[in-house]
């Protein structure tokens, strides 16, 4: 009976800070997405088609880069601060400094490659500038995922709107001064690598803890283990800007990115919800059947509610290209298609943070190979029927699946017990 009073005290002790956390983060969600958004807007109509899809394939290649400073260290240290591990941010800093010196030797050869070979300047140019960055670019946003796992999302909302708003608003200064998409890579990364170290400054080096050499220990090891599953996302992640910018050139990578700006930016509104959940659903039972099957009964009420996304926004999107891409009317069929596809990513991302939380390795592995598989096969094997399209389409089937594995793979779980 006292442990039952206790549950409700804890319950009515953390619902309000749910609430409170749920607001912080969506509020973080609308400002990033707003100005990517705006930013996209301004940059595809200022830019030429081929300039705009040039800049957006460099983009592309970073997160590609970025895995070998092993940003799975900053999912450990969610998930270790969130159980009140005590972490040291410095030290998990520069294990992803030195990790990175990695990517930089890998971006220097490509770089060296497309010089010296292919005599291809510009490609050569992103590359070697990519690869001066690779150490700093984000091996100090360890910060805001310590902020995050204390679940100060006040704090992490003043982090991430200060790193997209002078993103964009630096972007769309010189995008008006030059089109040079060498330039605009070099201030993305420049103003990337600022903003992290200011807030790393403020929130680690002066943040006074005590902390543990083996819980900071155990991060590290744990997101080097994560290092082939970040490596396959990354890819993932790219993979489609990659394949449309060879097979298709630039002018197809720029219409595809904005027949997604929309559809993404509904996407990001909704992304706040496994940030908010993942520190608490590192704490569920996951041998439990009754909080399984009440955690995805209420993920199946709220696929509902999101089918009335695309029926809401497929009539609408005309009207909207029509008077924000003027340059991109071929863009907005695929943007219709995307928006259903939305649906299927929001409850993946979702149960994407439960499999998270539970470290579950082999699943999350096939999905990562999945994620990088099914939309290359799609698109290599349709491409000449329904180019960019046949791209969305193998992203939809994709996170259809991966929604089928996930829930299927919970489900044997608690019955195996």
């Amino acid at each position: 009976m006292q442990t039952k009073i206790k549950t409700i005290k804890q319950l009515r002790h953390n619902i309000p800070t749910i609430a409170q956390n749920s607001l912080w983060v969506i509020w973080t969600q609308i400002i990033s997405g707003f100005f990517a958004f705006i930013t996209t807007i301004v940059l595809s109509n200022t830019l030429s088609k081929e300039v705009f899809g040039e800049y957006r394939f460099y983009l592309s290649i970073i997160p590609m880069l970025i895995i070998f400073s092993l940003p799975g260290i900053s999912v450990a240290i969610i998930q270790s601060v969130a159980r009140n591990k005590k972490i040291c941010l410095s030290h998990t800093a520069l294990a992803r400094i030195k990790y990175g010196f990695i990517a930089s030797f890998i971006s220097a050869i490509i770089s060296a490659y497309y010089f010296f070979i292919k005599n291809n300047i510009n490609l050569a140019t992103a590359f070697f500038l990519i690869a001066m960055s690779m150490p700093l670019f984000d091996s100090f946003s360890v910060a805001l995922a310590y902020l995050k796992g204390k679940e100060k999302f006040n704090i992490s909302f003043i982090y991430e709107s200060t790193l997209v708003i002078t993103l964009s608003l630096f972007l769309i200064i010189f995008s008006q001064l030059t089109e040079n998409p060498i330039i605009l890579l070099a201030i993305y990364i420049l103003g990337h690598i600022i903003v992290h170290i200011l807030f790393f400054k403020k929130y680690a080096l002066k943040n006074k803890y005590t902390f543990n050499s083996e819980d900071t220990d155990k991060v590290i090891i744990f997101g080097k283990k994560l290092f082939p599953i970040d490596a396959l996302g990354a890819l993932g992640s790219s993979i489609d800007k990659i394949l449309i910018w060879h097979l298709l050139g630039a002018q197809a990578l720029a219409i595809y990115t904005v027949s997604l700006t929309i559809p993404l930016f509904i996407n990001r509104a909704f992304s706040f919800i496994p940030q908010v959940l993942l520190p608490r659903l590192s704490r569920v039972n996951y041998s439990n059947k009754q909080d399984i099957y009440k955690i995805l009964k209420r993920i199946a009420l709220f696929f509902l509610l999101l089918l009335f996304i695309p029926l809401f926004y497929i009539p609408l999107s005309p009207y909207i290209f029509i008077t924000v891409f003027k340059k991109y009317p071929e863009a907005i069929v695929s943007s219709q298609l995307m928006s259903i596809v939305i649906i299927f990513q929001i409850i993946s991302a979702i149960l994407w943070s439960m499999i998270t939380a539970n470290k579950n390795h082999k699943i999350m592995l096939i999905i990562s190979l999945l994620h990088i598989i099914i939309p290359a096969l799609f698109f290599i094997s349709l491409k000449n029927l329904y180019g960019i399209n046949a791209m969305i389409l193998g992203f939809g089937v994709f996170q259809i699946l991966s929604i089928i594995i996930i829930v299927i793979n919970l489900i044997l779980r608690i019955h195996s017990k």
